[in-house]
Parts: C-alpha cells; structure tokens; sequence
C-alpha cells in the first residue's frame, strides 16, 4: 500500500469506528438511563485533548510508525467495548483511553505525514480550507508561515536522517 493510503487508512479506521459509536449514542442514553445533559458530560470526559497534549513525547520516542498500531487498533476497540458497557461509571475509562489514543492518532498522522512529504517532494494532504474557516484567514496567515517552516516541525531531524523501525 502506498505511503499516502496508509494515512488515509488509519484516519479512516478511527474515523469508521468513532462514527459507529455515535450512532449509537440513543441506545447509550436509554441504557445508561441518562438524561441529554448526563451523557453530554459523559461524553466531554474523552481524553482527546490530553492525547493531544501529552502524546507527542512518546511517539517520538517510540517512533510513529511503531505506535500506528497501539493509536489505531486501540481507540477502535475502545469505541466498540463503550457500546458494550452496562453503565455510564464502566464507560468512561473507555472513553477516556479511546479519547487519548484518538488525539495520539492525529499526533501519529502528522508526523508520518510530514515525513511522506518531504520525502516525496509534494504535498499529500489538501490544503482546500473549508468556507466557514474563512473568517479566521487572518490567524491562518499569521500562524500558518510559522508551522511550515521546515525549522519547526515534529520531527527533530529531516526525514533522511530518521531511521524507522
């Protein structure tokens, strides 16, 4: 599979499974016997922004390519065990797990994006920005030239120094 069809997949699988979930999110309210603003509460207790926050670290460490399948595979099982809980106590550790290893998932994407492209030479993701970002051009401009400079990205070295596993 090419490199550029591998982000797609692991953006999709995750995808796939968090849009299972929230199908699912009135058969949770009926079983958790939970009120809107209950599960609402239940479902802000994801850690997405701590996996966002605190994930990079490690996958540098580890490497992203080895995290792919830890970040994936767990954030999709961890959706389908929250479907499977009794109670809304049995669900957030589930989500929160789920929530944390979907933030680490974005984190991974970057990273092995970033290294995609600069080895081929050209950009892999669309830079089409949706219309309604339009009002924030002005913050894109600004923040934007910073993060792509090649001085600033995740990765501490160029991709040709980089040895993956």
């Amino acid at each position: 599979m090419s490199p550029h069809r591998r982000i797609f997949a692991m953006q999709f699988a995750v995808a796939f499974s968090f849009g299972a979930l929230m199908s699912r999110i009135p058969d949770l309210q009926v079983r958790f016997d939970s009120t809107k603003s209950e599960l609402g509460m239940l479902l802000v207790a994801t850690g997405v922004l701590t996996g966002l926050t605190f994930s990079a670290a490690p996958i540098e460490k580890v490497r992203a390519r080895a995290t792919t399948f830890v970040t994936v595979f767990g954030a999709t099982t961890c959706f389908a065990v929250v479907c499977f809980k009794n109670s809304a106590q049995a669900a957030v550790p589930f989500l929160f797990i789920a929530g944390v290893l979907t933030g680490a998932v974005e984190i991974n994407v970057n990273i092995k994006t970033g290294w995609e492209e600069t080895k081929l030479g050209r950009r892999m993701m669309s830079r089409y920005k949706v219309p309604i970002s339009r009002p924030f051009a002005p913050c894109h401009a600004a923040f934007g030239s910073i993060a792509h400079r090649p001085c600033l990205r995740l990765s501490a070295s160029p991709p040709s120094q980089i040895r993956q596993r």
